[in-house]
């Protein structure tokens, strides 16, 4: 993610937050890597999001995002889905 990636996610959960849809899982299924604007974004929409009062969770993200998540800590602030399924039925149990 950078540049336009970065924006585009930030316009798509500001355009969902606003219409009231806060509860919101990104998925990583053709992301292969993220970098610190990625990373920014994600933190970014993490906040509105939170702000909110809504949830974000992360869905198939690959090893090397989850070792940045990890690196950074963020692996405790984001809940990472392996199926939709899941992630799905996490926001019932809230």
């Amino acid at each position: 993610m950078i540049g336009e990636s970065s924006a585009l996610l930030s316009k798509t959960v500001d355009e969902l937050v606003r219409a009231h849809r806060s509860r919101i899982i990104l998925n990583f299924r053709d992301v292969s890597a993220i970098d610190s604007a990625g990373v920014g974004a994600l933190l970014a929409a993490y906040a509105l999001i939170k702000h909110s009062k809504g949830q974000l969770k992360l869905l198939n993200p690959p090893q090397k995002v989850r070792d940045v998540l990890k690196l950074t800590q963020l692996s405790k602030v984001f809940e990472v889905y392996a199926d939709e399924e899941s992630a799905l039925r996490s926001f019932a149990e809230v």
